[in-house]
């Protein structure tokens, strides 16, 4: 899933493992950008430009110099539309059954 607010996307994908310290991904529109941007960055890079058949991006990692992970990378196939922040709220479906009784106050606030 990929949230869009103005400049900014906030992506979350399914991993078997999970990743407590974060990764920050800058997205590119094309291959070419990708390699453009490896090869300014080559010297902080932990991998090559690479295709990733399972995700279908084309990407390569590298760590910044505060020791996190970053990943450049572009979409090698179409999106769908990005939700914004406004939408997501108003498209989020949750189904719960919930008692008939009432809320004290003070608990609501």
């Amino acid at each position: 899933m990929i949230l869009e607010h103005g400049n900014i996307l906030l992506g979350f994908c399914e991993h078997s493992e999970i990743d407590h310290g974060g990764m920050i991904t800058l997205f590119y529109l094309t291959k070419e950008e990708v390699d453009s941007v490896y090869e300014k960055l080559k010297s902080i890079a932990t991998t090559e430009s690479i295709e990733n058949k399972k995700y279908s991006i084309y990407q390569f990692f590298a760590k910044d110099p505060e020791d996190r992970m970053l990943e450049f990378q572009c979409f090698l196939h179409q999106l769908p539309p990005y939700l914004t922040g406004e939408e997501m709220p108003i498209t989020r479906r949750s189904i719960r059954i919930f008692e008939n009784k009432p809320i004290p106050d003070a608990l609501l606030w």
